[in-house]
């Protein structure tokens, strides 16, 4: 298990691996979208 931390505001739109995956050296395991704003 480990804590992320983002470097912006915003939400996670897509989770592109599954739980109990091995994953390689920086490989993007979820893509995030800007807040919407009013």
């Amino acid at each position: 298990e480990n804590v992320l931390c983002a470097e912006r505001d915003g939400m996670v739109a897509e989770v592109l691996v599954s739980a109990g995956d091995s994953i390689a050296v920086d490989q993007i395991i979820l893509e995030m979208k800007p807040h919407a704003t009013a």
